[in-house]
């Protein structure tokens, strides 16, 4: 899947059957910043584990309607997007796409697409970008988001 053009993007809501997936995406995230404290790989994966339940309960009380979905291109799955929309605005909560399939345009067309959405709906988008994280970061920027706030973790941006 080298052209975006020509893969067909779309999202299946997430069920209990995803939740294996779900993990290998989460891991893909997080597997480097961890793997530096030398631990077990049953170690590391339990961790991992943990932190995503903590991680999807924390967005169930922040986002109790939020849209869960696994991205597929071309009838595979290749990431995930959580998304919430409230009276005031639409939220990109997470997107997170496997490292085989980053670099190709995925999260970039999703993202159009939201930008599209937010602005058909007349709200703000918004998001939260990790400052570890520059290439989502420069990504953010060159679709238009500006800083609106940060804290030691994350930048805060919108458009």
């Amino acid at each position: 899947m080298n052209d975006l053009k020509s893969a067909k993007i779309s999202l299946k809501l997430v069920s209990d059957e995803d939740r294996e997936f779900i993990e290998k995406v989460y891991f893909s995230t997080r597997m480097d910043e961890f793997a530096i404290l030398g631990w077990l790989p049953e170690q590391l994966e339990a961790f991992l584990k943990m932190q995503l339940d903590y991680q999807q309960k924390s967005y169930q009380m922040q986002f109790p309607n939020a849209e869960n979905y696994v991205i597929k291109s071309e009838n595979e799955s290749v990431g995930r997007i959580l998304t919430f929309c409230d009276e005031n605005e639409l939220r990109l909560i997470d997107i997170a796409v496997l490292p085989e399939f980053r670099g190709k345009g995925i999260g970039s067309f999703l993202i159009t697409n939201l930008i599209e959405q937010a602005g058909k709906k007349n709200k703000k988008l918004a998001l939260q970008v990790l400052k570890s994280n520059p290439k989502a970061f420069k990504l953010y920027q060159r679709l238009g988001f500006i800083v609106d706030g940060e804290d030691d973790l994350y930048f805060s941006m919108s458009r």
